[in-house]
């Protein structure tokens, strides 16, 4: 139940500090020339000229760290309402003669600097960085006081405050304090050019200078992966203006993808009178993107995208990240296979890009500019800039932040210039100036159907939420089967994790893994697709946003609803869209990541059941390579055989290729089950399968024996006799009510008939599942002896008119086989179908189940794991905006769904709660050892739930999720009037 992963992420955060602390920026005669001004700030809730005006102390100041939001820490900001952070800090003596300078990398939404007293600049956007000069308002040696003011505008083109329904104002990025040579490059630009054959490379360095000097030099270095210096023709360049561009031939370079994130050195160097003024290093790949027709080719090959759409999300100080978070994220992507992140809906920090470019992910970079005339809530609608000159310099202004910024990273391979937006004029802009200023890399848009035929504003199309068979029609742009004839289509959004269904989301865990189908299927037909690039999932990360619970406004300033946009109700301050991650803010795992990993992986193998297993003989595993630069003979195969482990090496399977795996078979495996996992070069896991040989359908372990069931009347009810086991019905329902072993009375109510339906449905729809069998009258009874059992026969109906009728045989063993038919149900699709019991809470402590499963292995107490032995109820409880120290399947609530109360012990935790499909077994026991197990032969699902005081059994037919919506698949079983099912279980 506790969090196994922390060493392993500690061990990864601490190479990566390391290497943020490396000295990669030089400047003559000074110490650190980077100095970092996060921390404590003050914050008051004022304008700088009122701050200016009064005397500090009337004012009243807050606390804030920096960076985070200040709502987040209990500061509550206001649309369109300036307020101040001010710092106070020391400009090193080794600053003089330099010029110095304030980045902050990202203050949202409109700023304005003041240094001194002295009024520096402003800044429109909130997620790119940007300088300002502050030399002549600082003297080194001194103190300095920083003001920076902050208002979260509401016609904010980013619409971020909107969109994570409360406002996100204030300092959300980096701020630092630079020192810089009077002269130096202002500007790098730097491309690789691959040759026809994609073997060697161009490498051109360009950029300007901030003045002439015609003493200056521009020199550069390459060194390899192994810090191998190589050779170059060119490697200075004299100035005679401020511009430069150097061009080398590079010969046979390894290529950086990200399969195979191999990084280069480039160390650029200025210097005057043969002393280096200033020296930076460059983390470069030799990479090329490219669009044929409808395919994306990375250094000549084809690539497939499978990735998620990640939103910068801290779980205490909201839409901001860490260098730790930003770690986390990448290799959770990675572990999850993915080699995509689409940075939703704003360009990421540079520690983010630069963790891409060393691990290895394809980056689709987006620009802050969301939901333009289209999907605001109404405070925020219509937003309609698109063609508001007024509002240009904010497009263009934040798009140039960006490219300029981020375009020297490998990982960057598409610029994206908005998310779901009305198309305008603006767009078209926007297209035109990333075409002419960076022609390397594609551009992307949604929605694109909205796009004029005339007009071009992008290369890829842009396409969300396809259903399972990938034929969409979005505002007139058409796919069919995920692909597309013309162009690449990338549905850079899509596989919605279920959020929104809100009842289900919370009585169900396992909906979650069952939503795993649909991505399967979805990136398996992309794959496989003609014109399909690949998908991105709705979401990566939770939009969870924890605020203090003391927080003013909830629900009237900030936390409102709109349901035209979104569904339901927030539940206690927890605000946002939800819980729409595979992994949770703390960036615990959550049940989808597994079948994350499962449906991206690129080793898929195409058979895992129906081995013969022989001693001697040779099985061949058909295998499906779906990497696009990785020959499967890169990995390595490891064999688990009676707790033995074999390495196997494997064979020349090409990217995106069939082929066979030869494995021996030297014994006889225990269970007829073999582990196979596969570890790629850096000895991580890829995939694993556990093949299964020619096994016979089990058989529920049922006691026989001679011994004869009888049953007397004993007031309102007949007990049934046997052994030392008796079951009570209750004549005035003609129900089992209880039963009593040698540890005593059990409470058992039941069986009744549990049928749940959507009887509508919609996009965002919600609160449609009824339940139509409540409040049970009998209308006639029977109960006869029947051989050595005894059968119990009840007919009866539920207030909304629905007719069912049960039959009971009670064997001596304890077996009880049930019968039912329900007559009179409406037009609809199931929920779930079933039957159910009811016994007392707290009865039973333990849940044991196994299935059958859909992925041919599962983690262990993973909550749809084909076997497990659980706890109900454990002691551990999280609180309300603490670090839990649990993994996720042991929560009992959301702070999200069920509001801010803390966790208590008498909550079933997530893992117990959860439907159990396809049961072979599933046992509720206690400590005494009483049972209640059901038989299921696979095709019956089983789960629990608290109604009162009661814990409640439901033993299901069938089992959908009708409401998931989304594109996702459902099995979308339809019900009319009649419906007849069986069930089986023991008591012991």
């Amino acid at each position: 139940m506790k969090r196994s992963t922390l060493l392993i992420v500690t061990g990864f955060i601490l190479i990566n500090l390391s290497c943020r602390n490396s000295n990669d920026l030089f400047v003559r005669d000074v110490r650190h020339p980077v100095i970092s001004l996060d921390g404590t700030w003050d914050v008051c809730l004022v304008p700088y000229d009122t701050v200016l005006k009064c005397d500090p102390s009337s004012l009243k100041w807050y606390k804030a760290e920096v960076p985070g939001e200040c709502m987040m820490q209990g500061i509550p900001v206001m649309h369109d309402k300036p307020f101040v952070y001010m710092i106070r800090f020391f400009i090193p003596d080794d600053f003089t003669d330099k010029l110095v300078k304030l980045r902050l990398e990202g203050v949202y939404s409109y700023s304005r600097v003041w240094v001194n007293g002295n009024y520096i600049g402003d800044h429109q956007g909130g997620f790119t960085a940007w300088d300002c000069d502050i030399t002549r308002a600082v003297n080194p040696g001194e103190e300095a006081v920083l003001h920076v003011e902050v208002t979260d505008r509401a016609d904010e083109i980013s619409y971020a405050s909107g969109y994570a329904k409360h406002q996100i104002g204030g300092i959300l990025r980096k701020v630092s304090l630079l020192a810089l040579p009077e002269n130096f490059p202002e500007s790098v630009i730097i491309t690789t050019d691959l040759d026809d054959n994609y073997v060697n490379a161009i490498l051109k360095v360009r950029g300007s200078t901030r003045l002439i000097r015609k003493n200056g030099v521009i020199s550069i270095e390459l060194r390899d992966p192994d810090n191998r210096k190589i050779k170059l023709n060119n490697p200075h360049f004299k100035l005679s203006g401020r511009d430069f561009t150097i061009t080398n031939n590079i010969e046979a370079p390894h290529k950086w993808e990200a399969e195979h994130p191999v990084l280069y050195r480039l160390t650029i160097e200025y210097s005057e009178k043969g002393k280096v003024e200033w020296r930076k290093d460059y983390m470069i790949g030799f990479r090329e993107v490219e669009v044929d027709g409808n395919r994306l080719l990375v250094n000549g090959r084809q690539v497939k995208l499978r990735g998620a759409c990640r939103h910068d999300i801290h779980p205490m100080r909201g839409r901001m990240t860490t260098p730790e978070y930003d770690l986390k994220d990448v290799l959770l992507a990675k572990e999850a296979n993915m080699n995509f992140i689409r940075t939703s809906h704003y360009p990421p920090v540079e520690n983010f890009l630069n963790l891409c470019d060393r691990y290895g992910l394809f980056v689709e970079d987006e620009t802050a500019v969301c939901f333009v005339g289209s999907h605001r809530t109404s405070d925020y609608y219509p937003g309609s800039t698109e063609n508001s000159a007024e509002f240009t310099d904010r497009y263009l202004s934040q798009l140039q932040e960006m490219v300029n910024n981020h375009r020297n990273h490998p990982s960057v391979i598409i610029w994206s210039i908005g998310n779901e937006n009305r198309f305008g004029s603006n767009f078209k802009r926007s297209y035109d100036w990333v075409k002419v200023n960076d022609p390397t890399r594609p551009v992307i848009y949604s929605y694109p159907g909205l796009v004029p035929d005339s007009i071009s504003a992008y290369d890829i199309i842009s396409m969300h939420y396809p259903g399972i068979n990938g034929d969409m029609d979005q505002y007139g742009m058409k796919t069919s089967g995920f692909g597309h004839e013309k162009m690449p289509v990338l549905f850079d959004e899509w596989a919605h994790v279920p959020c929104y269904n809100i009842e289900t989301v919370r009585e169900d865990p396992n909906i979650r893994d069952f939503w795993g189908m649909s991505l399967d299927s979805m990136w398996q037909k992309t794959y496989d697709s003609d014109g399909g690039l690949g998908g991105a999932i709705w979401g990566m990360i939770d939009e969870t946003f924890m605020l203090p619970a003391d927080l003013p406004g909830f629900s009237r300033l900030w936390g409102k609803i709109d349901e035209n946009v979104i569904p339901g109700k927030f539940a206690g301050p927890t605000v946002g869209y939800g819980e729409w991650g595979i992994v949770d803010t703390w960036r615990r795992k959550k049940p989808e990541f597994w079948s994350v990993k499962k449906a991206y992986s690129p080793v898929r193998l195409l058979k895992t059941s129906g081995y013969e297993f022989v001693p001697g003989k040779t099985i061949k595993l058909p295998v499906y390579n779906r990497h696009d630069f990785t020959n499967l003979e890169e990995l390595e195969m490891k064999l688990t055989l009676n707790g033995k482990n074999h390495m196997i090496k494997l064979p020349d399977v090409a990217p995106h290729s069939k082929g066979n795996i030869k494995v021996k078979i030297d014994e006889k495996p225990s269970n007829d089950v073999i582990l196979v996992e596969f570890i790629n070069r850096e000895g991580n896991l890829v995939d694993s399968y556990k093949l299964a040989g020619q096994v016979s359908p089990a058989t529920p372990d049922r006691k026989s024996g001679t011994a004869k069931a009888g049953f007397e009347e004993n007031g309102n009810e007949y007990l049934i006799k046997c052994n030392n086991l008796v079951i009570g019905i209750n004549k005035s329902t003609g129900l089992i009510s209880h039963f009593m072993n040698n540890s005593g009375k059990w409470n058992l109510a039941g069986p009744f008939m549990n049928v749940r339906l959507m009887v509508k449905s919609g996009h965002n729809q919600q609160d449609s599942i009824k339940n139509l069998c409540r409040d049970w009258t009998l209308v006639s009874m029977e109960i006869q002896e029947a051989g050595e059992d005894v059968l119990v026969i009840a007919d009866g109906k539920y207030r909304t008119g629905i007719k069912a009728a049960f039959d009971m045989l009670i064997s001596c063993n304890g077996e009880i086989r049930i019968g039912y038919t329900t007559q009179g149900l409406p037009e609809g699709l199931i929920r779930e179908v079933g039957i159910g019991f009811g016994t007392d809470y707290g009865n039973f402590d333990t849940l044991y189940w196994n299935r059958d499963t859909y992925w041919a292995g599962y983690p262990e107490n993973h909550l749809s794991a084909p076997a497990g032995r659980v706890p109900l109820f454990i002691t551990g409880n999280n609180t309300y905006r603490t670090v839990p120290d649990k993994d996720w399947q042991y929560d009992k609530k959301s702070f999200f769904y069920d509001g801010m109360d803390d966790e208590t012990d008498h909550q079933l935790v997530n893992i117990a709660r959860s439907t159990k499909e396809n049961i072979n077994e599933y046992c509720l026991s206690s400590k005494t050892g009483t049972k209640i197990k059901v038989h299921g032969d696979g095709h019956k699902s089983c789960r629990i739930l608290i109604t009162g005081n009661s814990l409640q059994l439901m033993i299901s037919e069938l089992v959908d999720y009708p409401d998931i919506s989304w594109g996702n698949y459902s099995r979308n079983y339809q019900i009319r009037d009649l419906f007849s099912g069986q069930a089986l279980l023991t008591l012991r």
